[in-house]
């Protein structure tokens, strides 16, 4: 079953299970699966179909999950123009990745697609939907144009395939043992693949996503602080940046500010021998570093139980994935020599778009 599906089948056998709080709102998968039929019925209306690309500018988390997973069961393909960008990046963008349609509730303009303002969705969680249940989409469709760098700053173009979804999905389960009902929190900004890629592996865990609303800067701290406590959050996904900021927030503690917390996971970026202790010290002892790309997914996984014992590493490599150093010219090197990682796995995509040597950089 592809990863959309999943909330379908939860809502039929678990309607009430809250699978997202939204501020003083909590809707359970059956009335998440009802806001997901509109978003379809919604799309169809503005001429969506499968294998459509559509971009999401949106700044309401919310819509932005409705939306995505809408497209996802109707089998179109969706891309993410974050609002925050330039409009000259927005709009080069939307045109190498052949988006025709631009779903917005903030900073619209991305070019020469047509644009649709995202309707209320109040509405649509308390109605039953229009329209019929679309086929399935297969598995070698691509689910999502993803937008990515590394640390070469030019950016590359990443079709990721529904496969690649699932894999991904399954993979990080097994590196990450999410129970149904735990609360989990992503920090990672709205619109990446990251954010998207945890919103359903919570949801396929049968997970409840905590929504983070957008926030002035000096607020952000207290505001996440708060969800976490109301919440009992269990599980707080973020990158190196996210994670400072709540050490800074909280330097003045002597004891770790959340000590329910069943791990902090920080990934995206190298997580210095410092913030590591930072982490344990001011917010939790279960630290978590996830080590991965968006080309390829989770690579491996760094548990605390790990990290207690090898506090430089990064993980185990997670399973499905086989992974090697290699010299610059592709030859495997033995162990404790420093080299080029290289992964095969059913996650890794198959290339980027426009752009074969992409790889190269």
């Amino acid at each position: 079953m592809h990863l959309a599906g999943v909330i379908a089948w939860r809502a039929r056998e678990q309607p009430m299970a809250p699978a997202v709080i939204d501020g003083a709102r909590v809707l359970g998968y059956g009335a998440l699966d009802r806001a997901v039929r509109h978003g379809i019925a919604w799309l169809r209306d503005q001429d969506v179909r499968a294998g459509a690309r559509v971009a999401l500018t949106l700044v309401d988390p919310l819509a932005h999950l409705v939306l995505s997973l809408a497209l996802l069961r109707l089998g179109a393909t969706q891309t993410s123009l974050q609002p925050g960008l330039p409009l000259p990046m927005r709009s080069d963008l939307a045109r190498a990745a052949g988006v025709v349609l631009t779903v917005a509730d903030a900073t619209p303009d991305v070019g020469d697609a047509a644009v649709a303002r995202v309707p209320d969705l109040h509405a649509w969680v308390r109605s039953e939907p229009p329209g019929h249940e679309p086929p399935p989409p297969d598995a070698d469709a691509v689910a999502v144009i993803a937008v990515g760098s590394g640390s070469t700053g030019a950016p590359k173009i990443i079709p990721v395939r529904h496969r690649h979804l699932t894999a991904r999905s399954l993979n990080d389960l097994a590196g990450w043992p999410t129970a149904p009902g735990d609360p989990v929190l992503i920090l990672q900004s709205l619109g990446t693949l990251t954010h998207l890629s945890r919103s359903l592996i919570a949801l396929h865990a049968g997970a409840t996503l905590v929504l983070l609303r957008d926030t002035p800067p000096g607020e952000r701290a207290q505001a996440i602080a708060d969800l976490i406590d109301r919440h009992r959050v269990r599980h707080l996904h973020c990158t190196p940046v996210g994670a400072g900021l709540l050490v800074r927030a909280f330097e003045g503690t002597d004891r770790p500010r959340f000590p329910g917390l069943g791990s902090i996971r920080i990934g995206a970026a190298v997580v210095g021998p410092q913030l590591r202790a930072d982490v344990r010290r001011r917010l939790s002892p279960n630290l978590s570093i996830n080590y991965g790309a968006n080309e390829l997914g989770s690579i491996a996984c760094g548990s605390p139980a790990l990290l207690a014992r090898h506090p430089d590493a990064v993980g185990r490599a997670l399973p499905w994935n086989e992974v090697e150093i290699v010299d610059a010219d592709g030859r495997p090197l033995p162990a404790g020599a420093t080299g080029r990682v290289r992964v095969r796995g059913p996650a890794v995509v198959d290339g980027y778009l426009g752009d074969a040597d992409a790889g190269d950089r």
